[in-house]
């Protein structure tokens, strides 16, 4: 049985040395010749490449086919019969004669007595068991036997080994809005290979999300609160012989959002907005604190209004409604959910009242829109300065929102208690 041709995919590299004593099922040149029968080539060993067939990795090749010839001297004698594995292929004649290996299909055909045997190996085996594309004595056995027309016989042996086809897996690309779980068909671009290969293994450091292979070889990604930016996953293909190939997945989590508070400023003329700005030289209130976390931005700072003694129902402008002033807190917390909102340590997440030194601040939501309002309780007698001043006597409400992955923003409202003075009036009277 001569050798393939070097270079040829179906021939061994290195080409298989004859008589391997630790391979006792292909001896490679069993050397039992007749007296007077010589097979020119003795025994031969192909290749064939799981990779070839319709469903492996390069389908477009034929290496799940081999061929060749079987040259048989029968010096002089004319061919009785040629026998592999047990099945009479003398007669093969044009349209050929066929057997049925382990692993694939042997076709033996003649031709003005030239045999010629082609092999195609049938689908894919499971029975490899070393990693990678290996050829790992997997092997279909064709022992031949030719007899003479004076009875003298001779045998060789066609061995035909099963390279083993093992998948690719290649690295893949997505993107995830924040806080949002993302599926990729990360199998899209990889290479299964004949063994059918499936995601077996998907892995992320668990401070940056979840994750889960589906049915369908799919990996679902959800990140964690917080989380932005690339998020390194590795997942792993394996086939059905235990062959593995490992690639990336790296999802780009869109920014986080960090949550904002406003309190947006009196309209101009509004009694209840201070005529002057915040007082950056007060230490109680410095308008605009500037204490912000990494991810904490104070969009439009703090806010001051004012309220009025004069319009308490004991004051000299009690018709008025000047003891009290109101607003809105303007929250923006992007795509998060807004966890609390809590005023000096008091919770108003859905409202409520906060208990200030001069007065009370009343906190309404409603759609998660927030409105408060102030009044002033009473009047007091902490003013220092002559005259219906504005002295920093001010009811400060510390405010801090929270959202749905811990982020947090904070702001100040600040009312003034403007002072309430009396007023004498010029009298006059008559006496007898």
């Amino acid at each position: 049985i001569p050798p393939g041709e070097p270079g040829d995919p179906s021939t061994p590299t290195p080409p298989s040395e004859p008589g391997d004593p630790e391979t006792p099922e292909y001896p490679g040149d069993p050397e039992d010749p007749s007296d007077d029968i010589d097979l020119a080539a003795g025994d031969s060993l192909r290749v064939v490449d799981e990779a070839g067939l319709s469903d492996g990795s390069d389908a477009e090749a034929t290496t799940e086919t081999t061929s060749g010839t079987f040259a048989i001297d029968t010096k002089g004698d004319s061919l009785q019969s040629l026998v592999i594995n047990d099945t009479d292929v003398t007669t093969a004649g044009g349209d050929g004669l066929t057997v049925q290996g382990e692993y694939g299909t042997l076709t033996v055909t003649e031709s003005g007595g030239e045999y010629q045997w082609s092999y195609t190996l049938d689908a894919s085996t499971t029975d490899h068991d070393s990693q990678g594309p290996a050829i790992d004595n997997v092997r279909d056995i064709f022992n031949l036997t030719v007899t003479d027309s004076d009875g003298d016989t001779e045998q060789a042996r066609l061995g035909i080994d099963v390279k083993d086809d093992v998948p690719t897996a290649v690295d893949d690309t997505a993107e995830a809005a924040e806080d949002s779980a993302v599926t990729v068909d990360v199998l899209a671009n990889d290479t299964r290979g004949a063994d059918g290969a499936s995601v077996t293994k998907a892995t992320v450091s668990e401070d940056l999300g979840s994750v889960v292979v589906n049915e369908n070889g799919t990996i679902t990604f959800t990140p964690a609160a917080g989380v932005e930016g690339d998020v390194v996953i590795d997942y792993t293909l394996t086939d059905a012989d235990g062959d593995t190939s490992t690639a990336r997945l790296t999802v780009t989590v869109a920014a986080d959002s960090t949550p904002e508070i406003v309190i947006p400023p009196g309209e101009p003329g509004d009694p209840g907005t201070p005529p002057e700005p915040a007082d950056p030289e007060n230490p109680e209130y410095p308008g605009d604190p500037e204490d912000p976390s990494d991810n904490i931005d104070l969009a439009a700072g703090d806010s001051l209004r004012v309220v009025d003694e004069a319009g308490l129902s004991d004051g000299s402008d009690a018709e008025a409604t000047t003891e009290t002033t109101s607003g809105t807190f303007d929250i923006r917390v992007g795509s998060d959910d807004l966890s609390s909102v809590v005023i000096n340590g008091t919770p108003v997440t859905e409202g409520g009242t906060v208990q200030g030194k001069y007065g009370t601040l009343t906190v309404t939501e409603s759609g998660g829109e927030y409105q408060w309002s102030y009044t002033l309780d009473s009047s007091t007698t902490d003013h220092a300065s002559e005259g219906p001043a504005i002295d920093n006597v001010r009811d400060l409400f510390n405010l801090e929102i929270t959202d749905s992955d811990g982020d947090t923003d904070q702001a100040r409202l600040g009312i003034d208690v403007k002072d309430d003075v009396p007023t004498a009036v010029d009298d006059s009277a008559e006496t007898a």
